[in-house]
């Protein structure tokens, strides 16, 4: 038996941000444990007071404690983060949508069953967390949301659903309501590597489905561990072929 512990974080909470996404890394607490380390040994190389955040990364020169990088800094940092990433989690997970498209084709009854995009793209991320945990039936399991962000509330509410459920309940090992809690940043530095895979999977569907086609960015094929990493970017076809399952599901009238 393993104790367990998946971090989340979300991307894409600014309105002028075309994707949002949840992200998500599972490991032991003992991995954890030895990511911890490395992890702040980073920042304290880097002189990192409060905690690393990838959208300030992108823009390290607007940011008083990255004023001073130049590319190749920002480039090692990135590459010493994934290592350790690489190194201390078992497997990551993501669900990413276009904004718009889930905004236009998830309505209505569709919204009361798949929540708005946020609690959505978390429920993706659960579900698929819910598969690997029936591959590990000893190990038990808490699951720790960034806290103080926008979407908090949204993923609050997604939780709350599923607790509410006995399937889920048991799918994903919700003991009780202490299984899962909201934690900042700064305390949690596992959120801190949540963030940068919310953030590059946000930025893959962007690039690659949004108004303005872009190449894969190269912070993202270093992160991603194909095979491994668990990344789904829901176009609008699927989410109008989700949409007509979620119709057929739902009680005929009399």
């Amino acid at each position: 038996m393993a104790v367990l512990t998946a971090y989340f974080d979300e991307a894409g909470t600014d309105s002028s941000k075309p994707a949002v996404a949840v992200g998500c890394y599972v490991a032991t607490n003992e991995q954890w444990k030895y990511f911890n380390t490395d992890w702040q040994w980073l920042k304290d190389w880097q002189e990192i007071k409060k905690y690393f955040h990838r959208t300030d990364q992108e823009s390290y020169w607007e940011h008083e404690e990255t004023k001073d990088w130049d590319r190749n800094r920002q480039i090692t940092v990135y590459q010493a983060q994934h290592a350790f990433i690489h190194a201390y989690t078992l497997k990551g997970f993501a669900g990413t949508v276009i904004k718009e498209d889930y905004d236009d084709v998830i309505e209505g009854v569709d919204r009361e069953a798949l929540g708005n995009a946020y609690e959505f793209c978390l429920r993706h991320c659960l579900g698929r967390l819910a598969e690997f945990l029936a591959q590990r039936p000893n190990d038990e399991i808490t699951y720790i949301i960034e806290s103080g962000a926008e979407g908090e509330p949204h993923l609050k509410k997604a939780f709350d659903v599923l607790f509410a459920s006995p399937e889920h309940r048991r799918s994903l090992r919700l003991k009780d309501i202490n299984s899962w809690g909201f934690v900042g940043k700064k305390a949690a530095m596992p959120l801190q590597a949540a963030d940068a895979l919310a953030y590059e999977a946000a930025k893959e569907m962007e690039n690659r489905f949004g108004l303005v086609k872009r190449d894969t960015r190269k912070s993202f094929l270093d992160l991603y561990r194909h095979g491994i990493d668990e990344l789904h970017w829901w176009q609008r076809e699927a989410l109008i072929k989700l949409r007509e399952q979620v119709h057929a599901s739902l009680p005929k009238p009399d």
